[in-house]
């Protein structure tokens, strides 16, 4: 049975600041997920220049890094998040404006 796909509303961005950008973090996303809030995720422009999430990881020190403790399921889930996220930013993968 395929699973019908939860809508993603309320989206918000926070721009970081110009200095980090440089890096490739643009900012920080925040939506609804169904029943969940979901808040961090990176919104990231890749080396080859496309637009990416990156749900935030906990780093306990020492070098060790734990998984996130919300993260999509799979590649087709983060997707479908990342097309609705950035359909709401009115922002294409590719990084241009939708």
């Amino acid at each position: 049975m395929k699973r019908r796909a939860e809508p993603v509303t309320g989206v918000s961005f926070t721009a970081a600041p110009r200095f980090v950008q440089d890096t490739g973090l643009l900012g920080w996303v925040s939506f609804r997920l169904a029943d969940l809030r979901i808040d961090c995720v990176a919104l990231r422009r890749t080396a080859k220049g496309n637009l990416a999430l990156a749900f935030p990881r906990s780093s306990p020190g020492r070098g060790m890094r734990h998984r996130a403790p919300v993260r999509p399921a799979g590649t087709e889930s983060l997707r479908r998040i990342e097309d609705a996220v950035f359909a709401a930013l009115g922002v294409t993968r590719e990084g241009g404006e939708a």
